[in-house]
Order: C-alpha cells, then sequence, then structure tokens
C-alpha cells in the first residue's frame, strides 16, 4: 500500500509538471499571438495615419439639442414630486461628457430650453430646478411615498431557470431589475458555461471523446455556481428598486434601434445606471427607429424618451407650441400641440405669450429667462447637451468645416494658393 501511495505520488507529480509545462506552452503562443496582432494593429494604423495625412477634423456643437422628456401622464410621473427627484438627481455634466468627451470638445451641458451654447442671449436658468444631487433626489422620492423596497427572500436554488432559446439564468421573477454591467456580465459567464459542459456532455455521451466527462462535469458545476451567483447579485439589486403601496417604481425608456442611434442608447444606459442609483428601475426598450416618434414619443407610449429639437432664432414664437400646457378636449384625450412630455403651466403660457409680444430686446430676454426657469422647474423636459459637430476636410481647402451656429460663406470657399 505504501508502494502504492509512493506511486500515485509520482504519478500525480509528472501530471502536474506536464500540466505546467502545457500551461507554459499555450502561454508562449498566446504570448506570440498578441505580439503579432499588436504589431499588425500598429502596421495598419501607420497606414490609415499616412493615408490621413493632411486632413484636419473640425469641431463645434451642432445647433441641436438631445433632451430628455419625461411623460407627465404616466402613473408615477404624474406627481410633480417624482419628476423634481429623477431631473435633481441626475448628473446632467456626467452625461455630456458621455458624448463631448469622445468627441473631444469642452463637456459642456445645456442649461437652457431656449437658447443652445454660444447663442445670442444664451442664459443658464437650471438652477430653477433647486438643490440638486443624489441625497436631494432620495429625500424627495421619500417624500413622495416610494420607498426602498426591503431584502428578497433567498432564490431556490434546488434547479436552474434558463431561457430556452438562448441558455441565460432567468432574473427573478415578480420585481423589475435594472440588470446593470455587472449583473448582465455574471449572468453571460453563466449561459456560456451552460453551454460549454452541455457540448462536453453531448460528445462525451455519444463516445467521440470519453475524457471530455469528467470537464463536462467540473463545467456544468460551475456554470451552476454562476448561475446562483449572478441570480443572488440581480436579487440584490432588486430589492435597492423603491416601492409605494407594493408596487416598484418601473419606468419604461423607449430608444431607437439601429447603428445610427448607438450614442443616443449609450446616454440612455448612462441615465437608467444613475436612476437605478436613486431606486428607480428604467427598463431601456429599444423600439425601430421608423416608429419611434410617431409611434412612441408623438402619442405619449414611453415614461422616459430622448429626442432632439433644432436651436431657433425666435424662441418666444417657437417654443410656445413645444411647453404649452396640454389642454383637455372632448373624448378624454389631450391637445399637446409638440409638447411631447405633457406636462407645462398657465405661468410659462402666458410668460411665453407675453414674449412673443414685446418689442423691447431686454425685456423680452427677461421674460424669456423666467419662463426657462418655470420650465425646468415643471421638470418634464430636462436639456442635457449639444450634440457634436465634426468635419473632416483637407488642409488644402479654405472656409470649410463646422460652423455650428454660423452660416457658411461660399464666396469664401476653395483651396489654398
Amino acid at each position: 500500500d505504501e508502494c502504492q501511495c509512493q506511486d500515485d505520488a509520482r504519478a500525480a507529480r509528472r501530471l502536474e509538471a506536464r500540466a505546467v509545462e502545457a500551461a507554459e506552452a499555450h502561454a508562449e503562443v498566446v504570448a506570440a499571438g498578441l505580439v503579432q496582432r499588436d504589431a499588425a494593429f500598429d502596421h495598419a494604423e501607420r497606414r490609415i495615419s499616412q493615408g490621413l495625412a493632411g486632413i484636419g477634423v473640425h469641431r463645434a456643437y451642432a445647433p441641436a439639442y438631445t433632451q430628455l422628456a419625461v411623460n407627465g401622464t404616466s402613473p408615477a410621473l404624474k406627481d410633480e414630486r417624482v419628476r423634481w427627484a429623477l431631473a435633481r438627481g441626475l448628473d446632467r455634466e456626467a452625461i455630456a461628457a458621455t458624448v463631448h468627451g469622445p468627441a473631444r470638445l469642452p463637456v459642456s451641458p445645456l442649461g437652457s430650453h431656449l437658447w443652445v451654447l454660444g447663442q445670442d442671449g444664451y442664459q443658464d436658468t437650471s438652477d430653477g430646478l433647486g438643490e440638486t444631487g443624489a441625497e436631494t433626489a432620495a429625500r424627495q422620492l421619500d417624500e413622495a411615498g416610494w420607498r426602498r423596497g426591503p431584502a428578497l427572500p433567498p432564490a431556490d436554488t434546488g434547479a436552474d431557470t434558463v431561457d430556452a432559446k438562448t441558455g441565460a439564468q432567468a432574473a427573478p421573477t415578480g420585481v423589475p431589475v435594472r440588470l446593470g454591467a455587472t449583473v448582465a456580465a455574471a449572468q453571460q459567464r453563466a449561459a456560456v458555461l451552460r453551454r460549454a459542459a452541455a457540448v462536453a456532455g453531448e460528445v462525451a455521451a455519444e463516445g467521440r471523446s470519453a475524457a471530455l466527462a469528467e470537464p463536462a462535469e467540473l463545467t456544468l458545476r460551475a456554470a451552476r455556481e454562476a448561475g446562483v451567483e449572478a441570480e443572488e447579485l440581480a436579487r440584490s439589486t432588486a430589492a435597492a428598486v423603491r416601492v409605494k403601496a407594493g408596487a416598484p417604481l418601473s419606468l419604461r425608456f423607449v430608444v431607437p434601434d439601429g447603428p445610427q442611434h448607438a450614442e443616443m442608447r449609450r446616454v440612455g444606459e448612462r441615465i437608467a445606471d444613475m436612476l437605478a442609483g436613486m431606486g428607480v428601475h428604467a427598463e431601456l426598450v429599444e423600439v425601430a427607429a421608423d416608429r419611434y416618434l410617431t409611434g412612441h414619443v408623438v402619442p405619449g407610449n414611453f415614461d422616459l424618451a430622448l429626442y432632439s429639437w433644432p436651436a431657433s432664432a425666435y424662441p418666444a414664437t417657437d417654443a410656445r407650441a413645444v411647453f404649452a400646457k396640454p389642454q383637455g378636449i372632448p373624448g378624454g384625450e389631450l391637445f399637446i400641440e409638440q409638447n411631447y412630455a405633457r406636462v407645462g403651466t398657465d405661468h410659462i403660457d402666458q410668460l411665453l405669450a407675453q414674449a412673443a409680444g414685446e418689442l423691447d430686446d431686454e425685456r423680452r430676454a427677461e421674460l424669456l429667462g423666467k419662463a426657462d426657469t418655470r420650465i425646468w422647474a415643471a421638470a418634464g423636459s430636462l436639456p442635457l447637451y449639444q450634440a457634436p459637430q465634426l468635419v473632416a476636410a483637407a488642409d488644402d481647402i479654405a472656409g470649410v468645416g463646422a460652423f455650428g451656429l454660423r452660416t457658411p460663406r461660399y464666396q469664401d470657399i476653395g483651396f489654398r494658393g
């Protein structure tokens, strides 16, 4: 027996040595591959740089702004205290950085509904929101009766609940969950492990490779553990969602699909993550881009939505339809004009009407500033940022670039001498 034990120990050491050798060989192969990849990338970058020699990128803020619309007819958002909490809790500078940073523009959140950056008359009236920050938002939601949900009971880990199509671990039912990057990554890891175990198990069962039987069992065990971890992580996230009268504070956040709207979806994810920190579950729903406005924003089929408005040289008149107080009409419907957030007040209407009829520029600007402050206070429309305007042009061409609010002078466009 002692000899057998010694033989087993030596065999184990040999196997361990071979495993170490195999791991080292694999690491060398991977390292060589990485070196080759880096060399290929460097070569490609040099070729691209050579091809772009003599081309410059002009940057400006586009003459349009993106806003977050908060639907004032949604059940949870009818309460202005909830709208205030959402508006005060969002970090608009961080949201603007999501867009302006990659474009190498100064990060500048927009502070007005009526003017854009660089426009004559622009004034930041966002102080109309009052005190901002996460603590203020939490206090506002508490006052509105939305409290952090109680801890959820432990999950039944006796069997995995798996999506038949994707193999992903299902989230707990009954409570909406804001699946952040951490939760999503945990669930994806568990799904990948399950699929790997299933494939290895099938190969072993068919007799094609008996050596895969033990790895398949180990992988399946790791998949179960990863699934439990992902579920617990999702449940802890769900426990942080605020509730009122047993109902969670869950909002439907619509965004358009398609590659051309990828930036808007990134902004939506950033906003949803911020709301999750307040205890608000914002479910991002991708909808067809060609039906985004007509099928969702205009009819009010949303709780939260992102869309843009062009800058206007005549805010006193052009803004009236956008921020007019919705009026009831026969049949129980609302006449909203272009106020898709469906939030407005008589005072805002009066100020905009006075500004539209005012001939004195200073007095008109004063009235518009007051109206803008009141629009912030209503918390139905939250200006976020102006989109970047990027234009690439050859260095030997004059008079071209990103004009922003300016009008191109076509007589000045031409090749440099």
